[in-house]
């Protein structure tokens, strides 16, 4: 229409603004201000050289000195950033880097904290024969003799290069195997020999080679020439024997790290300590009671691996008591059981007794003393009723019955003889 208000377009450099009126563009206005909708220009925030609104965050580009950071001006990139001089911006760095000089990876200077610098990139894991520095943040070689390490000098291997055999209890790496260990030719390792040999060819009791003073080799294990539960101790040219330590069944030496068989409920750690297993941490509430070595029996059985907690007696122990607890409950209940049937089986016998009994040849008599029913005596019968009569009378009349039975028998007896005699 012919009305300001009503353009649908604008001639070059203006811009229909929300009311269909046509305005000078945004460039039309100086560096340092921006228009608004109506077209207006106003001034940026004083940080901006150019900008799309009034604040600090409105910035599109900045003055000489300032970089540009997500809509912001700032005299400098803060860390996770680096300087686009050609831009005049703060990109961010590559994801693992600190801080950085470029988008790329290789481009770090520092990293992030669980990643080590390896020449100007960060890695989880540094290279062969590298190893990351906990202090620095950065991968540094191992010592020569190492293959693999995990810290620096010559006790800090992992692996051995080739020629070398690694001892493991120490972390070095050596031409041969140590007095007491072994050659693990599969693994390239000095293992331990038992500890009642001084040279060995295998980890077990009986692949002794030589013994200490005060045993002798037998068929490949070194016996003591003490007796059980003794140590051979050197004097002069000799030897004399000594008791071992309380915890040991059976020693080398002196002490509680010198034990060579343990007692049922404890292993024999590399040290030569008998220890018991270790509490489950859950199970341990006494915090005030010190705690002591013991052996995480969680992770392998019948080998120490040595920890630090509250001792207790092993699984099998445990089991075993409560086997006999058991045990001993059911055997009480089986007598208790035996003995109840053998008192009702006598009970039900002596029942069976009584009601087995033949006559006796007369009846339970009355409560009242007198006779109240009808009875039989061999062939005899009596029927009779009494009233009136004191319970001493019942009595006489009682007595004087059991007279007459006991003369009917020995008269029936007298009969029979007679008729014997008859018969002869």
């Amino acid at each position: 229409g012919p009305s300001m208000g009503a353009c649908t377009s604008c001639r070059e450099g203006q811009r229909l603004d929300n009311y269909s009126h046509c305005v000078p563009s945004a460039y039309m206005c100086s560096p340092h201000q921006y228009a608004d909708q109506d077209g207006e220009c106003h001034s940026c925030h004083k940080y901006c050289h150019r900008c799309s609104g009034p604040g600090k965050a409105h910035c599109l580009t900045c003055n000489q000195g300032h970089l540009l950071l997500n809509g912001s001006c700032v005299d400098g990139c803060p860390t996770g950033y680096y300087e686009e001089g050609s831009k005049q911006t703060c990109e961010p760095c590559h994801a693992s880097c600190q801080s950085c000089v470029g988008k790329q990876s290789q481009q770090c200077l520092t990293c992030k904290a669980h990643l080590f610098r390896e020449a100007k990139e960060c890695v989880e894991t540094c290279r062969h024969s590298h190893y990351g520095n906990a202090i620095s943040r950065m991968c540094e070689k191992c010592d020569p003799s190492c293959g693999e390490c995990s810290e620096g000098g010559e006790d800090g291997c992992l692996s051995c290069v080739p020629g070398l055999v690694y001892l493991r209890t120490e972390g070095r790496c050596l031409p041969s195997c140590p007095e007491g260990y072994y050659h693990d030719s599969a693994h390239h390792t000095c293992e331990p020999c038992h500890v009642s040999c001084k040279t060995c060819s295998g980890k077990l009791s009986q692949s002794c080679d030589s013994c200490y003073l005060g045993y002798e080799l037998s068929k490949g294990r070194c016996e003591s020439l003490c007796d059980p539960g003794q140590h051979p101790v050197i004097k002069g040219s000799g030897f004399a024997c000594q008791e071992c330590d309380s915890s040991c069944l059976e020693c080398r030496g002196p002490g509680l790290s010198n034990c060579t068989v343990c007692p049922a409920q404890a292993i024999l750690e590399a040290g030569g300590r008998c220890l018991l297993c270790c509490h489950p941490e859950e199970d341990v509430e006494d915090f005030a009671t010190p705690q002591q070595d013991c052996c995480n029996c969680t992770k392998t059985r019948g080998q120490c691996i040595l920890s630090t907690n509250l001792p207790f007696r092993n699984e099998e122990e445990e089991e075993a008591r409560g086997n006999l607890t058991i045990f001993i409950v059911a055997s009480v209940l089986l007598v208790l059981g035996l003995v109840a049937v053998f008192f009702l089986i006598k009970h039900s016998r002596s029942k069976g007794a009584q009601s087995d009994l033949p006559p006796r040849g007369y009846t339970k008599l009355g409560s009242a003393g007198g006779f109240g029913s009808s009875s039989k005596y061999g062939g005899y019968s009596s029927n009779a009723s009494y009233s009136g009569y004191t319970s001493s009378a019942g009595g006489r009349f009682q007595e004087a019955e059991l007279v007459d039975i006991s003369e009917r028998r020995s008269g029936n007896k007298e009969d029979d003889n007679d008729d014997d005699d008859d018969d002869d």
